[in-house]
């Protein structure tokens, strides 16, 4: 039995009976039979845990649907590389992977392209938000440093030999807005920092 038209069900669950009738007349009890219609287009929205990686960072890709993907859409990062995604254990509509930026870049955007999809009823799926992750991959010079002629007391003030406990040491080669910090020989313990200023 084809619904016609003017009998079209709506969306969502439908227990319809079916029932026989012999030629004398006799019906049979009623049958149920469980129809789910779904017409609704699904949505899956991209989102990150961090919008802005730099050398050694990577980022958190997550999808969110709106129902169950027929298969999961691929999904292709503009740069970088994108692992698989993985479902979650806490909500079964979201999937993660791990966004890896390209090294040496400076200044970039990665977007995401999200291919074909579909629901388990067939209906296509779209793209309901999405993200940009910016990317700076690329290290500061290495800057010069030395003693501050002020600081290198004694016969020569170029020889870094001193009797000031607190010198000031001074450097070149870094750019406006670079933080320059001085550390303890084992490079864990900091002395002081300093922002460049611009102009140098």
């Amino acid at each position: 039995i084809t619904l016609q038209d003017s009998a079209a069900l709506a969306n969502g669950v439908h227990e319809l009976k079916v029932t026989a009738t012999d030629p004398a007349g006799n019906v049979t009890t009623p049958a149920t039979v469980s129809v789910t219609v779904d017409v609704v287009s699904p949505t899956v929205a991209i989102s990150t845990d961090d919008n802005s990686l730099t050398i050694n960072d990577t980022a958190t890709i997550k999808l969110t649907f709106s129902e169950t993907p027929a298969a999961l859409p691929t999904v292709t990062p503009s740069s970088g590389t994108l692992g698989s995604f993985a479902p979650s254990a806490q909500n079964p509509l979201e999937y993660t992977a791990t966004l890896t930026p390209p090294g040496n870049t400076a200044t970039g955007s990665i977007s995401f392209a999200v291919g074909g999809w579909t629901d388990l009823a067939g209906n296509t799926g779209t793209v309901s938000s999405s993200t940009t992750v910016s990317v700076d991959t690329v290290a500061p010079a290495q800057p010069v440093s030395d003693v501050s002629a002020e600081s290198d007391s004694g016969s020569s003030n170029t020889d870094n030999l001193t009797r000031d406990t607190t010198p000031t040491i001074s450097g070149s080669g870094a750019s406006a807005g670079d933080t320059i910090k001085l550390y303890k020989p084992d490079g864990k313990t900091e002395l002081g920092s300093v922002t460049v200023p611009t102009g140098g």
